[in-house]
């Protein structure tokens, strides 16, 4: 019986260990994706907010005010589909063992989030110092 217990305690440990475990550069890949994931939520719930009032308060006509909040609404629906093709690439490259980031950030095509999705990775990593409590200015 002890060395059925211990075979099995054997087997659980070899199988431990041929579990891919995620490496550090994917840890802190996802902690940066992450920051700017809420930035990009907090930039889209304030452009929701602005398109709402703008219809509200000056309904019947389209002015310069809602067409720029249209534009940085579009804008915000690309960065969420990037941010999600980002995290496929990343997943994909996680399960064939790969530490490629680079790749996948040199994929972004969006200039403005690929240079965020950089600032927070040099941030995550002590590269850079954070930012005292400022936000992002989009």
């Amino acid at each position: 019986m002890t060395s059925a217990k211990s075979a099995a305690a054997e087997n659980e440990d070899s199988s431990a260990q041929i579990a891919p475990q995620p490496s550090d550069e994917i840890r802190t890949f996802v902690a940066a994706i992450s920051t700017v994931l809420r930035e990009t939520v907090g930039a889209f719930e304030s452009t929701v907010s602005r398109i709402t009032e703008i219809t509200v308060t000056r309904s019947g006509r389209a002015d310069r005010d809602l067409v720029v909040a249209l534009q940085d609404f579009d804008r915000l629906r690309q960065e969420f589909a990037t941010l999600g093709e980002v995290l496929a690439r990343l997943s994909a490259k996680s399960d064939r063992g790969d530490d490629g980031e680079q790749d996948v950030i040199s994929a972004i095509s969006i200039a403005d989030l690929k240079d965020r999705l950089a600032l927070q990775l040099r941030i995550v990593t002590g590269d850079l110092p954070e930012p005292d409590g400022a936000e992002a200015e989009f």
